[in-house]
C-alpha cells in the first residue's frame, strides 16, 4: 500500500516594504511547516510595477512608485507591495539599536550623517523617562521606552525609525559589566558585579524564556528576544543594591525554534 502525505507550508513574510531609490533589501521570510518556524529564501518574481528590480528574494529601488512583488517557496505563496520613495536615500540607518543610561546620567545623542538641508529631531516616549538637552540625552525615571528618531527636511519627515531606550535606577555604588549584550542562540557571556558590595551576588533573569543565569553570573542564551539581568547584593551599611543590565537574544542562522 503506498501512502501519500501532504504537508502544508505556509509562507510568512512582510506584506509591504518600503525602501528608497538605490536601497537594496533581502525579503525576511518564513515558512511554517508542521508548527516549526525556519528562515528561508523564496524565489520572487516583479507582477506589477517598474519601481523596484527583484533578484531572488531581494529587492533593488528604482524608481519612486508601488510595485507588486510575489514570491513561491515550494507551494508556499505570498504577494508584497514594494513602496519606493525618492526621498528615502541610502544612508539613513539606525546609529544604535539600544540605549542605556542611568537615571540623572547625561550622554551625548548618537551621531547621524545626514545630507544638506536634512534635520534630525529627536523625540522620547514616553517623556517622563528622559528628556533631550541640546545634543544629548538625560535619564529622568526608570523604565523603558524609544527614542524616535526623526529625518526632516522643511516640514516633511523623510524617515522615521526607533532606538530602545533603557533607564536604570540611580547610581548606588554598583553596576553590572557588560551593561549590554547582544548574543546569538547558543552563546554565553559571564556577568560580573561591579562596585562596593559585601557577600554573594544574587542573579535574576527578568525573562527567563530567552535564557538562564547560574550563581556565579554566566548567562546561556536559549531562544531569541530581549530580557533584562538583574544583579542584587548587601552594602557595607547593610542596604540592599542592584544593578541591571540588558540582553539582546537573535536567532542563530540554521537554528530551529521549538514552539511550546
Amino acid at each position: 500500500m503506498l501512502w501519500i502525505t501532504l504537508t502544508a507550508v505556509r509562507l510568512v513574510m512582510p506584506a509591504k516594504v518600503f525602501l528608497g531609490v538605490g536601497d537594496t533589501v533581502d525579503l525576511p521570510a518564513f515558512v511554517v511547516e508542521k508548527g516549526k518556524r525556519r528562515r528561508v529564501k523564496p524565489q520572487c518574481a516583479l507582477i506589477k510595477g517598474k519601481s523596484v528590480k527583484v533578484l531572488g528574494n531581494r529587492l533593488i529601488g528604482v524608481k519612486e512608485g508601488r510595485s507588486l512583488v510575489g514570491c513561491r517557496y515550494r507551494d508556499g505563496k505570498r504577494v508584497t507591495v514594494a513602496v519606493v520613495s525618492e526621498r528615502l536615500r541610502q544612508g539613513f540607518r539606525p546609529p544604535k539599536r539600544v540605549l542605556i543610561l542611568r537615571v540623572g546620567e547625561r550622554v551625548p545623542l548618537p551621531r547621524m550623517d545626514v545630507p544638506e538641508g536634512h534635520e534630525v529631531k529627536w523625540f522620547v516616549k514616553p517623556h517622563w523617562l528622559a528628556r533631550i538637552v541640546g545634543d544629548s540625552i538625560e535619564g529622568l525615571s526608570e523604565g523603558k521606552g524609544i527614542v524616535q528618531v526623526h529625518i526632516v527636511k522643511g516640514n516633511v519627515v523623510v524617515k522615521e525609525f526607533p532606538i530602545r531606550l533603557v533607564v536604570i535606577e540611580e547610581d548606588t555604588g554598583v553596576e553590572v559589566s557588560p551593561r549590554f549584550a547582544p548574543l546569538k542562540v547558543g552563546d554565553a557571556v559571564k556577568f560580573n558585579l561591579l562596585g562596593n558590595y559585601e557577600g554573594k551576588v544574587e542573579w535574576y533573569v527578568l525573562n527567563p524564556h530567552v535564557g538562564r543565569i547560574s550563581e556565579d553570573g554566566l548567562f546561556v542564551a536559549l531562544r531569541p528576544g530581549r530580557t533584562v539581568i538583574v544583579a542584587r547584593a548587601k552594602g557595607k551599611n547593610g542596604k540592599v543594591l542592584s544593578a541591571k543590565a540588558l540582553v539582546v537574544v537573535r536567532p542563530r542562522k540554521g537554528h530551529k525554534h521549538k514552539r511550546r
